[in-house]
């Protein structure tokens, strides 16, 4: 019962570990769109990542159960330091980008407002055109 039960965990932490590998690279993917200012695939992006972090969620939980039934060993130690390696390399990579976009949008707020004001100076500098119709007809005979 206890050695299903360890191949059970090991199968659970294998699946989390994949999840937290394909985690990393789409978060690396992340960084050239945000580069690339493809904003698009950047959505994409983070709804696939929100994907696979609501899987992993739910290994965490069916991990959860059978840790409490078992003890410890070195390899589940060994995949666990794996584990929290790349958590720790996803985490590292998205501040990076949490700062490049909120660069990147302090850039096209001040592109807006520039837009905005190059409106409001056209606007004022812009002739008026006067809309006459140009037809005079004298009633004279």
């Amino acid at each position: 019962m206890e050695n299903t039960l360890y191949s059970r965990k090991e199968k659970l932490l294998g699946e989390k570990k994949r999840l937290l590998n394909e985690l990393l690279e789409i978060t690396k993917k992340q960084t050239l769109w945000i580069e690339e200012k493809n904003w698009t695939r950047l959505h994409n992006a983070i709804q696939a990542k929100q994907d696979r972090i609501d899987k992993i969620d739910d290994l965490d939980r069916l991990i959860l159960k059978t840790t409490e039934s078992l003890s410890n060993k070195k390899e589940e130690a060994m995949i666990n330091k794996d584990i929290e390696y790349t958590a720790q390399k996803i985490v590292e990579i998205e501040q990076s980008n949490i700062n490049e976009i909120r660069a990147a949008m302090k850039t096209l707020k001040s592109e807006l407002k520039e837009v905005q004001i190059k409106k409001r100076v056209n606007s004022t500098y812009k002739r008026q055109k006067k809309e006459n119709s140009g037809n005079y007809v004298d009633k004279y005979k």
